[in-house]
């Protein structure tokens, strides 16, 4: 039997992905690859099947391409014939709009606002006409089940689930008129009857309050003989001058209506005067840009599996992106309590305002904690009243071993149908092993997906290259994802990383610490924008808050970019070995010019988006964000380790014959980290260096590549 079919989607370590044209024999495929290359005819077996095709749904398939051809309708998914969350009536609709509709969007997925279980909701919007949102009633399948029950079917959908996304439309600045509470585009809602014929259904409209928004099969009914003829209702029928709805307004309805498909961007309010205020919701929302996701992670949205699951990645490869949307689908189709856990607070805070701002705040089945956090509400059952000290976190690991003995014996209120962790690589095993325990039984039919840095230092959990989820008693053969993708940096950045990433595993290799690097080795860039080369400033204590400032001073200038869109980056707020508070001699000069900053400690949920002005952020803190601008310094307390005083660590090439294995750790830990804060620039690196020509880390910044950088 043949190992592949038509249309199956490959994958080749050399030539990308594919599609299966042609099987020549047993061994041999005929491939059209989607990068330039047009076919090569080669081994199956240097394949991997990504999706596929199968030929009971050859006549669907055939439908969908030939529809695709023409239409300049962009579907989301845009391989929805490929998609098993997509029903065949929901194709069905696909093909029709992008048949009969000479241009827009169509989206057919879930929606925060209204309970999914028995219908999704699908938006089709015509940028000259308005737009269409409609739910699908796929159940009913017999004209005489549409008699008994379509009347409350659709009364509750449009007075109830219709309302409240209108009211949710209109609530947002960007699409109401003013301050009239009216949108700024024509709207209609409808309840979709898919499986029924216009024809097999007779009833007369005016008899019912919401006649005309019943659809059948193709979209007609007694009104509208197809979405056209809808949509020029639609149009006629507004009150107000309309001209279009442009692609920003459209990917900014697709993301209010299906958030699960888009990413959203926070952009300047290029205000770079004010000081740090209460940012309202209003305001936050104006600073939002959506972006459709690409097919690849619209395809691990819908495609979600349950069981549990690895996935590694770059940084900037949208994994944070991906956890967030797959979270959204599963607390919408189900009541159940979902779960998002990670370790850094800016983090959570950051999760926990998207979630508000996708309208996910009115479905409290989705909570959102640091593990901490977690840990806290489950020893309100294991031991009321414990008392906590941020100075001994060693209460923490006190509390985690309580907890697990707990949940080994005792059946917790706390249950979750799906847990999220993001952040896996600072996660100790035990920690895995309790959310594990916290998901529904039986957990074969439950969801526990892991995501985790590939580059980042996994602390304490690691030993020799033995991370904190291969010490659990968790089998992740089989289940191990690696995304390989970047999606954050422009090319100059993404190269310079690269560099700089083979340095560390070079030399992680060379100490023989049996550190697996394969995996973090390679990462292929999705953007294709260009960019300044980075710039690397060497300088010393004495120099690097005037240097800083001027960097500040120079970008905001030359390149009209907003103090809001510049952060600093840093491995210490001050070290109590050093006489040396760099960041406190930076601020000084900014207050002089009366430049506006502010500070992330990680405390206090909202600040990094109630913040205005420079951004001044430990590296630490700054796990899961991203900004326009980075400029990294103040490394010179990286050059020791503290664990017996302080003692400084030497030149890589006594480093690596030294018999001082202590030093290995911190080292490896700082390498790390300042890869991991140089990922975190959109735009534009800048590393002012102060760690001195004989650092340990002096080659890791000052790379072979000259043509990869600016050094001053």
């Amino acid at each position: 039997m043949s190992r592949f079919n038509i249309n199956d989607i490959v994958l080749h370590k050399l030539f990308g992905t594919g599609k299966v044209l042609e099987q020549k024999s047993e061994e041999t495929v005929f491939v059209a690859f989607d990068n330039p290359i047009h076919g090569k005819k080669l081994m199956s077996v240097n394949f991997l099947k990504l999706h596929q095709s199968f030929s009971n749904s050859s006549q669907d398939n055939l439908q969908d391409s030939s529809n695709d051809q023409n239409s300049k309708v962009i579907s989301i998914p845009k391989k929805f014939q490929d998609s098993s969350f997509l029903t065949s009536e929901d194709r069905a609709i696909y093909r029709h709009v992008r048949k009969v509709l000479n241009q827009g969007f169509i989206s057919i997925g879930t929606n925060p606002l209204i309970k999914t279980e028995m219908n999704k909701i699908g938006i089709v919007i015509c940028p000259d006409k308005g737009v269409f949102i409609f739910s699908i009633f796929d159940k009913v399948n017999e004209p005489s089940q549409f008699y008994q029950v379509h009347q409350y079917i659709v009364e509750h959908f449009m007075t109830s689930s219709a309302y409240k996304m209108k009211q949710w439309l209109i609530e947002t600045d960007i699409f109401r008129r003013n301050q009239e509470y009216d949108l700024k585009f024509p709207i209609f809602f409808g309840a979709v009857f898919p499986n029924l014929a216009f024809e097999q259904v007779k009833y007369n409209p005016d008899l019912f309050k919401y006649g005309s928004h019943i659809f059948f099969k193709d979209l007609k009914n007694n009104t509208f003989k197809n979405i056209n003829d809808l949509f020029a209702h639609i149009k006629s029928n507004y009150k107000f001058q309309f001209s279009i709805i442009d692609d920003n307004l459209a990917h900014q309805l697709i993301y209010k209506i299906h958030p699960e498909y888009c990413v959203a961007v926070f952009e300047d309010n290029k205000n770079k005067t004010s000081q740090m205020t209460q940012v309202s919701k209003k305001e936050m929302e104006s600073r939002i840009s959506a972006f459709i996701l690409d097919e690849e992670q619209i395809h691990l949205i819908n495609e979600i599996k349950t069981g549990y699951y690895l996935t590694l990645a770059n940084p900037g490869s949208g994994k944070s992106v991906i956890l967030l949307s797959q979270a959204y689908r599963l607390s919408c189709i189900q009541d159940d309590s979902v779960l998002i856990t990670c370790y850094n607070r800016n983090l959570r805070d950051r999760y926990d305002i998207l979630k508000d701002l996708s309208g996910f705040n009115n479905r409290p089945n989705l909570s959102i904690y640091t593990f901490h956090q977690l840990l806290r509400k489950l020893m309100d059952d294991v031991s009321p009243g414990f008392q906590y000290d941020d100075n001994h976190p060693d209460l923490y690991d006190i509390s985690a071993d309580l907890v697990y003995d707990y949940l080994s014996t005792t059946n917790s209120r706390y249950k979750f149908k799906a847990v999220f962790i993001d952040e896996i690589q600072l996660f100790d095993p035990k920690w895995i092993e309790i959310c594990y325990m916290l998901l529904e039984k039986p957990v074969e039919g439950s969801y526990l997906q892991m995501y985790g840095d590939l580059n980042q230092d996994v602390r304490a959990a690691k030993r020799k290259g033995k991370a904190s989820w291969q010490n659990t008693n968790l089998d992740f053969r089989g289940r191990v994802k690696v995304f390989r993708k970047n999606y954050r940096n422009t090319h100059q950045i993404h190269e310079y990383l690269q560099s700089m990433i083979g340095v560390i595993n070079d030399r992680l290799e060379k100490l023989d610490l049996g550190i697996n690097t394969d995996d973090s080795s390679v990462s292929t860039l999705i953007t294709v924008r260009k960019g300044l080369v980075p710039r690397v400033i060497k300088t010393d204590k004495t120099q690097l808050a005037q240097i800083v400032f001027n960097t500040i001073d120079t970008i905001a200038k030359n390149n009209n970019i907003s103090y809001n869109d510049i952060a600093v980056l840093y491995p210490f707020r001050s070290h109590r070995y050093h006489d040396y508070l760099p960041v406190t001699d930076i601020q000084k000069l900014l207050n002089e010019q009366h430049i506006p900053f502010c500070e992330i400690s990680g405390e206090g949920k909202q600040a990094i988006f109630e913040a205005h002005g420079v951004t001044f952020c430990t590296i630490d803190s700054s796990l899961g964000l991203d900004f326009k601008v980075v400029i990294l310094t103040a490394l010179y307390p990286m050059n020791f380790i503290y664990t017996q005083g302080m003692l400084k660590i030497p030149p890589f090439s006594k480093l690596r014959m030294s018999d001082q294995k202590h030093y290995y750790d911190d080292f490896i830990k700082y390498a790390r980290q300042i890869y991991t804060a140089a990922s975190r620039a959109r735009d534009i690196l800048v590393i002012v260096d102060d760690l001195g020509e004989d650092s340990v880390y002096h080659d890791q910044i000052i790379l072979d590549r000259k043509d990869l950088y600016e050094c001053y």
